[in-house]
């Protein structure tokens, strides 16, 4: 038959409330995105680039740009050893979530939510590290996506400008003014865009530029390290 219209099913995690990441289980609904796998491997990389910092002992500040669901930053506040760790969402619902996420997880040292456009809640700020997995799909990109994706998950923690690169491109733009020398930028990218977003760190003036693979062996972690002083 023709002229139908086909439902699509809500994704499980939304229908459960529930979603996995790494050691922990988070509530999630439609303001926040549901956690993928490829970002339990940018916090793998976050967390063995402070291992090899400060190894065993307590460390470092972190900003979580555009935290979401707070899967990042409570899995750092979690797993790591990190003196303070700031979360920024343009998003109140999304931060709502987030805050929700905090007392379900319980860290002992809970991260600090704050409301804003990127470094917006930050200014004259520095960090050791600052990690992000931003919206990166390109504009004309989003009609295409899986149906499960494109009518639940929030437009505006996908798309990213025409290229894809809005967003990542003015994080690498303003890195290093919120960038302790030595410290690491850690983004999630689109695996099509690696290169370029690499370039963009390049044409914002680091040079320890380097990508990393995600589980699936594709192209996905960004890592920029800034030169000590």
């Amino acid at each position: 038959m023709t002229g139908e219209t086909v439902r699509v099913a809500e994704p499980r995690a939304y229908a459960e409330g529930i979603a996995g990441f790494r050691l922990l289980d988070l509530v999630v609904d439609r303001r926040v995105l549901i956690p993928r796998p490829e970002t339990e491997g940018l916090v793998e990389q976050v967390l063995a680039w402070a291992r090899g910092r400060w190894g065993n002992g307590e460390g470092g500040t972190v900003l979580d740009l555009g935290t979401g669901s707070g899967c990042i930053a409570l899995s750092l506040a979690t797993e790591g050893r990190f003196a303070r760790i700031v979360a920024t969402d343009v998003s109140p619902n999304a931060l709502a979530v987030a805050r929700a996420n905090a007392e379900r997880v319980g860290p002992e040292r809970l991260p600090e939510f704050r409301l804003g456009h990127l470094f917006e809640p930050v200014v004259g700020e520095r960090f050791d590290l600052i990690v992000s997995n931003p919206p990166y799909i390109a504009e004309p990109e989003y009609a295409e996506l899986d149906p499960g994706v494109r009518d639940f998950e929030p437009r505006e923690a996908l798309v990213s400008g025409p290229d894809g690169l809005a967003h990542t491109r003015a994080i690498l733009e303003r890195a290093g003014e919120y960038l302790a020398p030595g410290g690491l930028v850690a983004l999630e990218v689109d695996s099509r865009r690696a290169e370029q977003s690499a370039g963009l760190a390049w044409v914002s003036g680091f040079r320890d530029v380097r990508v990393e693979r995600d589980v699936f062996d594709r192209p996905r972690f960004l890592l920029v390290r800034k030169e000590r002083a």
